[in-house]
């Protein structure tokens, strides 16, 4: 991804310990700044919207090197460089204050299990305090149920929080608001259902000792909680025992899905793993009838559908990249 360098949105510092209430917006072109600049600017750019911060940080030092040594000299065209500069550098120490902040959600049982009350906790490992703040929250909160025929029904609905716009976090203090309670019963068609709850912070800032810096990047892990029904087993199976009965005739496809929603969430990547080579190989009703199922309550909806060719051709792709896949908290109901 590269960010646009024709219009930078450059955030201006603070003086006396205030905080300044909105960012100026400053255009910079490429042509305000020496041609002896542009090649670091534009690696620089990439390395920003790429997320290699480490790489960005190194260039900034260089650049920032350059600036001094000519400002001794008396360079009077360098005043857009170090405004981009100063932009970048912002972007970047906005990154790394977020980098020490574990912001989570966190599930509480509520009237017996019936339903669950979502908070948002954080906190800071950093050395001094920090605040959060977005301009605003949504909770998406997603369900898929199971029958033991492999037929899934999905719903999803958001609640929003404007009111999420001020979090301080810092060193044993945990920071929290209760998002609100949700049921998680399933119903008695269904073997078992899926509550995801995902939280998305709007586009914000991070303020430490009066300044701000953009915070657009601020991530918060998602958390499921899996209710099985009563004659299940509740205890958690490996990805080999679904990988063993999936195309076995001798199991029915109510003893795959039970395998299927067994799996712990953190073990879905591992899962697909011990697919992969099955969708390979299975004739195009294996996948369509025993497969398809297993495929979409495992990759969460992604892999969607039944087409044999369809389904092959995401796996494969998602065999090349799965380690980027994101990371799940939350477990079965155990």
């Amino acid at each position: 991804m590269r960010l646009p360098l024709i219009s930078f949105l450059l955030f201006g510092l603070v003086a006396c310990g205030s905080v300044e209430p909105a960012p100026a917006r400053v255009s910079v072109r490429m042509t305000d700044v020496p041609l002896r600049y542009q090649a670091q600017l534009r690696a620089l750019q990439d390395s920003v919207g790429e997320h290699e911060n480490e790489a960005a940080e190194h260039i900034v030092r260089s650049v920032s090197a350059r600036l001094e040594a000519e400002e001794l000299v008396g360079a009077e065209d360098i005043d857009g460089v170090q405004q981009l500069l100063d932009g970048f550098h912002r972007i970047l120490r906005g990154r790394r204050l977020l980098s020490e902040l574990d912001l989570r959600l966190e599930l509480e049982p509520v009237d017996g299990a019936a339903s669950m009350r979502v908070w948002l906790r954080g906190d800071s490992s950093g050395a001094l305090p920090v605040t959060v703040r977005p301009g605003g929250a949504t909770l998406r909160i997603e369900r898929l149920f199971a029958n033991p025929s492999g037929e899934m029904a999905y719903s999803m609905r958001q609640a929003f929080f404007a009111d999420l716009t001020t979090m301080p976090l810092e060193r044993e203090t945990t920071f929290e608001k209760d998002l609100g309670e949700f049921p998680i019963q399933i119903g008695p068609d269904s073997i078992a259902g899926r509550t995801t709850w995902t939280l998305d912070l709007t586009a914000g800032f991070v303020e430490q000792d009066g300044v701000r810096y953009p915070a657009q990047d601020t991530r918060i892990a998602f958390i499921d909680r899996i209710e099985l029904a009563p004659d299940l087993p509740n205890a958690p199976l490996v990805p080999e025992e679904l990988a063993e009965a999936v195309l076995n005739p001798s199991v029915g496809m109510s003893g795959v899905m039970e395998r299927c929603v067994r799996i712990h969430p953190r073990e879905y990547d591992a899962a697909l793993v011990q697919l992969a080579p099955l969708v390979s190989r299975a004739t195009d009703d294996e996948i369509s009838m025993r497969l398809a199922p297993c495929l979409r309550w495992l990759s969460r909806g992604r892999a969607s559908g039944s087409d044999p060719t369809s389904l092959r051709r995401w796996l494969a792709n998602w065999s090349r990249h799965h380690g980027t896949a994101r990371k799940a908290a939350g477990g079965l109901d155990i």
